[in-house]
């Protein structure tokens, strides 16, 4: 794209620096932003007491659990697998 001529070369190039700038606004974004709201979602709340936890609190801590199941179920499956394979 970068050897083509004319106006379609013009064109490709403008394309390619929206792009670019776009992918390194996208990584500024990922590398500060994200991980400050992160933070300001994921906190426990001050006020709150261990047994009390919010309803957010409540749901990622279920999806957690989740997702460390079915980790446990598919590294059990591939165990299976591998021991068929062999």
């Amino acid at each position: 794209m970068i050897f083509v001529r004319g106006m379609s070369g013009v064109m490709f190039k403008q394309l390619a620096y929206v792009v670019g700038f776009s992918l390194l606004c996208s990584l500024a974004a990922a590398l500060t932003i994200v991980p400050m709201l992160a933070n300001r979602l994921l906190r426990r709340p001050v006020g709150i007491a261990e047994g009390h936890e919010s309803l957010w609190h409540r749901m990622m801590r279920l999806s957690a659990d989740a997702f460390s199941r079915l980790e446990s179920t598919y590294k059990g499956l591939l165990h299976r697998v591998t021991a068929c394979l062999l």
